[in-house]
């Protein structure tokens, strides 16, 4: 399990690191706190050569952008899906994982 996140941002979550190739299979789980996201990877102990995106939390769609993506980063790197991670800011308040 990767974490647990607002409802119905799992999904969202689990479908972009699926389609950006950073784990083979997502599948979510409702709770009391909301979804938890399931993913199947290989677990990571060194940064890849260069960064890869994972998923663009929009403003319109999350309440707290910056903080979503700074928590699925963080729970990336706890459990060895990449070795570390930043979030990106666009023009809107936007914020974009970058991985290694």
């Amino acid at each position: 399990m990767l974490g647990t996140y607002a409802f119905g941002r799992a999904a969202v979550i689990g479908a972009a690191g699926e389609a950006a190739g950073v784990w083979s299979d997502a599948s979510t789980h409702s709770g009391f706190a909301g979804d938890d996201l399931v993913i199947t990877y290989t677990p990571s102990f060194a940064p890849a050569a260069a960064e890869r995106m994972v998923y663009t939390a929009l403003y319109n769609e999350v309440t707290y952008p910056q903080t979503e993506c700074n928590r699925v980063g963080a729970d990336g790197v706890a459990k060895h899906v990449w070795v570390s991670y930043r979030c990106r800011t666009g023009i809107a308040p936007n914020y974009t994982l970058l991985v290694r």
